[in-house]
């Protein structure tokens, strides 16, 4: 579960840090208008310690952006939001349906409209079993042509 957290959370909080900006600023533009990030094809590397890389290609649209930053599993949250210009950082917090839990600190760095890093430190406890891992990912934007990707679609590479 907090995989899928891992991998949704920089682009979520990319969303509630616009729509944080719009209502401190009485903005009129629209969240999808607003995007901090260029929209179409984006090459992902998610770095799990000693579980090694994954690498992923993701196209986004203004639609795919905002349904997959309303992917937050459903026993997830996320706390303490501060944001700025050209980083977001927040708690996380979830609980498993086994009765484990998973929490941890996302720092989501932005220095441009074609680059996102993020890395979570999360310690997972499940029957008495404490896991801690640092988690990295690093977004580059490829290009406005998504190629054979759909909106909304992604898939591993390499």
């Amino acid at each position: 579960m907090l995989l899928k957290l891992i991998i949704a959370a920089p682009l979520f909080l990319l969303t509630a840090h616009v729509k944080q900006a719009q209502s401190g600023g009485g903005s009129s533009q629209t969240a999808s208008s607003a995007a901090p990030i260029k929209m179409g094809l984006w090459d992902a590397t998610l770095t799990m310690g000693s579980s090694g890389t994954y690498k992923s290609r993701a196209c986004l649209s203004q639609d795919s952006y905002q349904r997959m930053l309303t992917r937050v599993p459903p026993n997830c949250t996320i706390k303490n939001l501060a944001t700025t210009a050209t980083s977001i950082t927040a708690d996380l917090s979830c609980e498993s349906p086994g009765g484990g839990t998973s929490k941890g600190r996302l720092d989501v760095q932005i220095p441009d409209s074609s680059t996102v890093h993020s890395t979570i430190t999360a310690t997972s406890n499940y029957q008495g079993h404490a896991v801690s891992m640092i988690i990295k990912s690093d977004w580059r934007f490829v290009s406005e042509d998504c190629g054979d990707l759909s909106p909304g679609e992604s898939r591993d590479i390499e």
